[in-house]
């Protein structure tokens, strides 16, 4: 069959379906529309199937449909989609925000529904034309009967235990209806202690308008709603929250909620060695307190929270089958995390049979000393007859006391190692493989809980958290938790309290000058002014603590006593001395306490230096002199060498320490290495060689300024950092030999220096700079990694410059500029 008979077939074959279809009136009628070919499609849900609501309220969501080609994969835009209700029959009312929506560009068309006036289930079905009954979309929705169910349930804020005096819980009470919905709920206090008169309720954790019964309104986004609870007396509270809603049918109201009010009064006493704290309940008597807030007695708990022994034998539990989890099998201590103190099993001073755990204090012997009217401590635990009377008599309060030592701390800078004869009793010593590094402690914390009624801790009442640095012992032993006095003289260090109830504190600052602070040695006697002022920390200073005291170098004069505080925190006195024997000190100690017992300090030196002595060896250069000192000088840590126009014949050799040379004659070498800070100042001449090695890093700047050095400079290898001349203070230098600036970490700066050699900047990983020098040999600046300054400089010779990373200048002038300096 050719083409146009095929197609002249096919037109008959779409003719007789026309018409056998029934769409077409008449066969010969004229003018009629051409027939549009109906291709089979399919609707589908998208969303919004198997909600709920009550008859006759319109559903929350809409409902959504797409209309697709039969295969999926082509998208019906522009169709009319045709909702419909197939059951329940008889439901009258029901109905489609838009029965006949058109799909959009993506295929999709929606409407809200309305069921009608009958519960029950709702089948509804989404149709198009060209879509056969089994390619519509068909889903079903639900009408409750009557109003709107909603669902009540607490959201937050249940079971707390408000402790701080006069201030409600910290968390409201919150509950929330869902589905989400704004409803009305009235929150009641449902049961107070007998005692209460003036619990309410209140919309702010501030107060404001209070009642015992508050009606909210719950968010329509959320559902949610909340009340705070501000009690009055110790005891345990019910708040019932109730669904009021009259157009609503709320599931699960009432719902309860039950809080424990237990104000606790706890203060803390750093008390310089030892920590004391005492718990008096504001509900009176600590048995009155246990039965309104729940428990059957109180105790302590405490942690250690970080400890830096030198050796891992410093502390060992007496039973090893009891040994914490953060201590291993060979004794080895590790914290953080927090291990129990005691631990189970105790320390190794300590009974064996001795394991309050998880307690400070056994819960047996509290508890009986809480209930008993006689077997209690009469004051505090430091006055007790016994290490475990806890409790006053008057059953208010319940003390805290701990002693903790560790003799492998260090002593203060400058006072020598910890392991010396005065530490001698201690019986930690051989555990000790030398000093814990400065800056070690042992640290704490500490907490008020309840016991339960099944032996159990509750969560803590009150916390603080506080560190130890006493390096002594107490009752002639080093422990971490002790009942027992500390030994006069056996240490140095105390205890600081660091934090209170998540709140950092800090010690009161004091700030303290003497005027004046050097005396000639005229054996006069003289009223030395000290002034200063205090600043509180954290906590409040308290009033009557500022004290003063005067340590005389010779135990002679040595005041004390009480300092008037002005308002605006300023102090003055007068401390009355006598300016006799040269190179007598007096020190004055300022101290103040705050409300924890922290402690601020400063003291103020006053000298009466010897202006026309020597130190009677080499090795006792410690003060001010300023005759001539024949022979070699060796000047170590804790030394100040101060010379004022005297002069030293030989050499002189630092390790540690601080010198100061002031016009000043050195007929040798000055070597500073491994340790120490050195200032040498104007007409101070030195014959041989400065040479200075192998610094630590130190916050002090190492000065030469106006000096005449005969022969090298060498700075080598420090982490320390120097200045040789840089401003009208500190004048220029001038050196015989070379100036060699090597290996150095820290910054290093030569400026308006004189030098008759070379200068080297060599190898240096911190910044060094070269300003404003005249050298009569050559200027070498090489393999520096730290940034490079070399500006306005005069060289007889050459500027050579290599392998710099980072290299800036300018100004300078030599016969010839090489590598990087070449433009400089």
């Amino acid at each position: 069959m050719s083409r146009p008979q095929a197609q002249h077939k096919l037109q008959w074959l779409l003719f007789f379906c026309f018409f056998g279809s029934g769409l077409a009136p008449t066969l010969f009628a004229t003018e009629q529309p051409k027939p549009r070919v109906c291709l089979l499609s399919q609707v589908i849900l998208v969303s919004g199937a198997n909600q709920t609501s009550a008859v006759s309220t319109t559903l929350p969501n809409p409902i959504v449909v797409q209309a697709l080609s039969l295969d999926g994969t082509v998208i019906e835009s522009n169709t009319t989609i045709s909702f419909s209700v197939v059951s329940p029959t008889g439901a009258t009312g029901a109905s489609f925000s838009n029965p006949n929506p058109t799909t959009a560009s993506d295929g999709t068309a929606s409407t809200l529904f309305t069921p009608g006036n009958l519960p029950g289930s709702y089948q509804i079905t989404a149709s198009a034309r060209c879509v056969l009954p089994a390619n519509a979309a068909t889903f079903n929705e639900t009408a409750l009967p009557g109003t709107p169910t909603l669902t009540l349930a607490k959201a937050g804020g249940d079971n707390q235990t408000a402790t701080v005096p006069n201030i409600g819980f910290a968390l409201p009470m919150a509950v929330q209806v869902t589905p989400p919905a704004s409803v009305p709920i009235t929150f009641t206090i449902s049961q107070a202690p007998s005692n209460s008169t003036q619990a309410s309720l209140s919309a702010t954790s501030a107060g404001g308008t209070t009642t015992t019964s508050l009606p909210v309104q719950t968010d329509p986004t959320t559902g949610l709603a909340s009340v705070y609870l501000l009690p009055d007396v110790a005891g345990q509270y019910q708040v019932s929250a109730f669904c009021t809603a009259a157009t609503s049918i709320c599931i699960n109201s009432p719902v309860m909620f039950t809080e424990t009010y237990c104000p606790l009064n706890v203060t803390q006493d750093a008390a310089r060695k030892t920590m004391i704290a005492h718990f008096t309940p504001s509900a009176g008597s600590l048995v009155a307190a246990e039965k309104a807030c729940g428990f059957v007695g109180f105790n302590w708990q405490q942690k250690i929270t970080s400890f830096t022994p030198p050796d891992p034998k410093t502390i060992v539990p007496r039973n090893p089958a009891l040994i914490p989890q953060n201590i291993s099998s060979d004794g080895s201590f590790f914290a953080p995390p927090a291990v129990f103190d005691p631990p189970p099993g105790s320390w190794i001073y300590f009974d064996s049979d001795y394991n309050p755990y998880p307690f400070y204090y056994p819960s047996s012997d509290v508890i009986s000393q809480e209930q008993s009217p006689t077997n209690k401590c009469v004051a505090t635990l430091s006055n007790c007859p016994s290490s475990l009377y806890m409790v006053s008599q008057d059953d208010t309060t319940l003390a805290f006391y701990d002693s903790p030592s560790d003799q492998c701390l260090p002593n203060p800078p400058g006072t020598g190692t910890v392991l010396n004869a005065v530490h001698q009793v201690n019986l930690w010593r051989n555990h000790c493989a030398g000093e814990a590094p400065q800056g070690s402690d042992v640290e704490f914390l500490t907490m008020l809980v309840g016991i339960n009624q099944d032996g159990t801790a509750s969560s803590p009442l009150s916390q603080w958290t506080w560190k130890s640095t006493f390096n002594g012992t107490a009752g002639g032993i080093a422990v971490t938790s002790s009942n027992l006095p500390i030994d006069p003289g056996s240490g140095t260090g105390g205890v600081t309290i660091t934090g209170l109830n998540g709140v950092p504190q800090t010690p009161p600052t004091i700030n303290c000058n003497a005027n004046p602070n050097t005396l000639s040695p005229d054996g006069q006697s003289v009223s030395v002014a000290i002034s200063g002022s205090v600043l509180a920390g954290t906590s409040t200073i308290l009033p009557g603590t500022l004290l003063f005291s005067v340590d005389d170098s010779e135990g002679q004069i040595e005041p004390s006593g009480p300092i008037a505080l002005n308002s605006d925190g300023t102090y003055s006195f007068t401390v009355p001395v006598i300016a006799s024997d040269a190179g007598r000190e007096y020190t004055v100690q300022i101290t103040t306490s705050d409300n924890v017992g922290n402690v601020g300090s400063c003291s103020a030196l006053v000298s009466i230096p010897n202006p026309l002595g020597v130190p009677s060896s080499g090795n006792t250069c410690n003060g001010t002199f300023t005759g001539t000192f024949n022979g070699n000088l060796n000047i170590s840590t804790a030394q100040t060498c101060v010379f004022e126009g005297g002069s030293i014949t030989g050499n002189i050799t630092q390790t540690g320490g601080d010198l100061l040379l002031n016009n000043t004659a050195v007929g040798g070498n000055l070597h500073v290495m491994g340790g120490g800070t050195f200032l040498i100042l104007p007409s101070t001449t030195i014959d041989g060689d400065l040479q200075v090695n192998n610094l630590p890093a130190s916050p002090s700047e190492n000065q030469v300024c106006g000096a005449t050095i005969n022969g090298n400079l060498q700075y080598q290898n420090n982490a320390a950092s120097i200045a040789v001349g840089g401003d009208p203070s500190c004048p220029g230098t001038t050196v015989g030999g070379n100036v060699q600036i090597q290996n150095n970490t820290a910054s290093a700066t030569v400026s308006t220096t004189h030098v008759t050699g070379d200068l080297q900047d060599q190898n240096n990983s911190a910044p060094t700079q070269l300003v404003a020098n005249t050298v009569g040999g050559n200027l070498q600046v090489q393999n520096n990694a730290g940034s490079t300054q070399i500006v306005n400089n005069s060289v007889q010779k050459n500027l050579e410059c290599n392998n710099n990373a980072s290299i800036t200048g300018g100004g300078n002038t030599a016969s010839q500029k090489q590598g990087q300096c070449a433009n400089f």
